[in-house]
């Protein structure tokens, strides 16, 4: 007697399952080993300028940027994930004059710039 369609279905449904699973093993395994992102050391951080009508109006926050920073170190590029619009600016400035550690390849480094007012 031959099972019933949906009943080879399911079983042909579950042996792909299975199939998937144990081919994508090794690669989950791989990927749990490794580190996902070793940040770079920063050796020279050159602080903000307060933009001087952001410190008259009492703006303060944290500007959120994404630099990219070549092997030698330097930082190419800078992009914007979220901050205050009159302090984004400032921070960009500051932050294509940061230096991290040479390294063999390029990388990207997620940076937070806090902008407070000393009273």
């Amino acid at each position: 007697m031959l099972p019933s369609p949906s009943c080879r279905r399911r079983n042909c449904r579950r042996a792909l399952r299975r199939a998937v699973l144990f081919s994508l093993l090794p690669a989950l395994l791989l990927a749990a080993a490794l580190p996902l992102h070793a940040e770079r050391k920063i050796v020279k951080r050159v602080p903000p300028q307060y933009p001087p009508l952001a410190q008259h109006m009492d703006i303060t926050g944290t500007v959120e940027l994404i630099a990219t920073v070549a092997p030698s170190g330097s930082v190419t590029a800078v992009k914007v994930k979220h901050g205050n619009v009159m302090l984004v600016p400032a921070a960009k400035s500051a932050l294509l004059q940061w230096k991290y550690a040479a390294a063999s390849a390029a990388s990207t480094e997620t940076v937070n710039i806090d902008f407070e007012l000393s009273r």
